[in-house]
């Protein structure tokens, strides 16, 4: 993230609207860092998935895993600006833990996707956890 998205903020900063304030929150001007790592909506989304992450993250020890945890990071950086802009366009704001849903479908295409490609017996195993564990 290169300061590019186009916040409420930033819009409101160069005249395109007059609102700046978070859309999922209502509380704060909506900026990138209090959008995804601020904002109250997103604090309960990322709180929901840390402790997953974390899981992942004891047993990672190649790249794959590794890999894999870094696309769940993307992916729910992904579902909160998409949950913003649902908010925004739709004007219905999901709740974190559908939000939560759709980032461990994520997880679960992008270890199906793996789960073809060659592994060690290693990262099988960690797959093969995280499959059974989490009921991905």
């Amino acid at each position: 993230m290169h300061n590019r998205l186009f916040t409420q903020a930033r819009l409101a900063t160069s005249g395109v609207c007059e609102e700046d304030t978070c859309i999922l929150c209502g509380s704060k001007p909506e900026m990138r860092k209090h959008m995804f790592f601020q904002c109250d909506y997103s604090q309960q989304c990322l709180r929901e998935i840390q402790d997953m992450w974390r899981r992942y993250a004891r047993k990672s020890r190649g790249k794959i895993s590794r890999a894999f945890i870094w696309s769940i990071l993307a992916a729910t950086i992904y579902h909160i600006w998409m949950a913003r802009n649902e908010a925004l366009w739709q004007k219905s704001v999901h709740i974190p833990t559908k939000v939560l849903k759709l980032i461990k479908m994520d997880a679960k295409y992008r270890i199906m996707e793996i789960l073809h490609r060659k592994h060690t017996c290693k990262d099988k195993g960690w797959i093969e956890d995280i499959l059974q564990r989490d009921n991905v």
